[in-house]
Formats: C-alpha cells, sequence, structure tokens
C-alpha cells in the first residue's frame, strides 16, 4: 500500500514545525508515479535501525534541527536542470546535523540547495554493491561521487556480507580530507566517527520480519560502549514499565482495601497484644 503524499505547502509546515524539536527519520517520499525500489529485507531493516539509531543520537547531542533520511534522493544537479540525464544518488540512509532551509518536502535534497550531507550510509546490497565500493584497490564510482560533492563522512555497511571472497567486509568507513576520502582505521569491534562524536560498533544479530538474520551495527551513546536501542527494544521496554506500573497500582489498591477494612498496617502494629 503506498502511502498517499501530502500537499507540498502542508509537509513543509510540518517539517518547518517539527524540526526546532526533534531529529526526524523522513519516510521514502517519491516523486508522484515513481516507486520505491525495495533492495531486500534485510537492507530495509538495517536501514530502518541505523536511522533511528542517527535521530536518536543527533537529539542527544543537542541537534535539535537535525534531519535523518532514509532511502531519499540525493541529486547532483541543481533543480532547475532537473531532466532525465539528472545525476543523483540515493543512499540507504544519510543525515544533516543541521536542517537545510529550502528542504523539499517531497523528500529530494540538492547540492546547490541543502549542500551535502554530513553523512552517508550506503547498506549494499545485490543489484548495487559493485558501486558502492571498489575491487581490487580501485576507488569506487559511488566513493568518487561523495568525494566530489563533499559528503564528510561516507560508510559502507554489508549486512548480508556479499562478495565475502572479494574481501568486502562487515563495515567501512571513510573520511573526506581535503578532496579526498581517507579510510577510517577501526579498533577492534569500534568505528570512530567525527561527524557524530561517538562510535559504531558491532552489535548484535538482528532479524527481518521472514525471520531472515543479519548482523546489526550499533551507534553508541556520547562518551560510552553502551549503544543506543532499537524501536523494537525501545517498545519492549515500554511495555516491561507499563506492566510494572500496572503491578505496584494493582498492589497499591490491595493495601488501600486492606486499611480500609481493618486499619493501617502501622495502627495494627501498635496495638497492645491480649
Amino acid at each position: 500500500m503506498t502511502e498517499a503524499i501530502a500537499p507540498v505547502a502542508a509537509r513543509r509546515a510540518a517539517l518547518t514545525a517539527a524540526a526546532p524539536h526533534l531529529c526526524n527519520v523522513y519516510p521514502a517520499w517519491y516523486p508522484v508515479g515513481d516507486l520505491p525500489l525495495g533492495a531486500g529485507l534485510i537492507h530495509d531493516t538495517a536501514a530502518q535501525h541505523l536511522a533511528v539509531f542517527l535521530r536518536d543520537h543527533l537529539q542527544a547531542i543537542g541537534c535539535a534541527r537535525a534531519v535523518v533520511a532514509v532511502d531519499a534522493l540525493f541529486h547532483t544537479k541543481p533543480p532547475r536542470d532537473h531532466d532525465g540525464s539528472l545525476e543523483y544518488t540515493r543512499p540507504g540512509v544519510m543525515a544533516y546535523r543541521q536542517l537545510p532551509p529550502d528542504l523539499d518536502p517531497a523528500g529530494a535534497f540538492h547540492r546547490d540547495n541543502d549542500g551535502p550531507p554530513d553523512l552517508a550510509v550506503e547498506i549494499l546490497s545485490r543489484s548495487t554493491w559493485s558501486k558502492d565500493i571498489g575491487i581490487g584497490g580501485d576507488i569506487a564510482a559511488k566513493m568518487r561521487h561523495y568525494q566530489r560533492v563533499g559528503v564528510r563522512e561516507y560508510w559502507i555497511y554489508n549486512p548480508e556480507r556479499l562478495q565475502a571472497k572479494q574481501g568486502i567486509g562487515l563495515f567501512q568507513g571513510f573520511s573526506l580530507q581535503g578532496a579526498r576520502c581517507i579510510p577510517i582505521d577501526p579498533s577492534g569491534r569500534y568505528w570512530p566517527s567525527a561527524v557524530l562524536g561517538t562510535l559504531w560498533v558491532v552489535g548484535d544479530t538482528q532479524r527481518t520480519s521472514k525471520n531472515e538474520t543479519f548482523p546489526l551495527m550499533r551507534l553508541c551513546r556520547p562518551r560510552s560502549t553502551d549503544w543506543y536501542p532499537t524501536a523494537d527494544e525501545k517498545d519492549a521496554a515500554s511495555a516491561r514499565k507499563d506492566v510494572a506500573l500496572a503491578e505496584k497500582d494493582a498492589a497499591l489498591a490491595l493495601l488501600g482495601q486492606y486499611r480500609q477494612r481493618f486499619g493501617s498496617l502501622e495502627d495494627d502494629a501498635l496495638s497492645p497484644r491480649p
């Protein structure tokens, strides 16, 4: 089922109103007549998890006007040059620490209007992996693109462990230094992010809705190795809290009934024994 797209003016007003208060995870909005290009359940599930982590982290470090986009279009050419030869990418996840002032409410980002994202994460899929990562020492087409337009950090995430024989690992990072993307050296399970001021870490195993498993990259809280929870983990924690509160309310109600019938426990304890 395709979600209806609200009028442009209404969406722009909603984004402007929400931006000062929270970091938004924008859904995959597409131009009219252009449907989402799904890359598989593992890819899509991983992207949603990473977007939640990024949103929560940017909010935690005070980037109240940040934006996190999932599978959104990033155009290299200005809007006036939109045509059949338009150059664009569609990162799995990208983030701006500051909401672009003229953000297109349809979910498309433009280099000339919005600037490059501070961070882009490409999640490898079977159809696009060769564009996202270089083989045999070659610089990938996608990396050349991000390098040219000025993306500060470029991360490659391979949850399906594609092309392992070619030496493609689970996670790689690149930092823009001058005009070149320089590899980010990990320390064990951790990859430092200067843009985010924290660490990526190899986390636990997650499952898709069809029970496919994959290793999840987690994002750590500031100055900590404690990582952010997924949306499902938040829901589970909230449910446990609700159960605990319900049990407490039930216990207080039972205590109230006891006092109403027999008096307070303190009065009973102080009453003289026969």
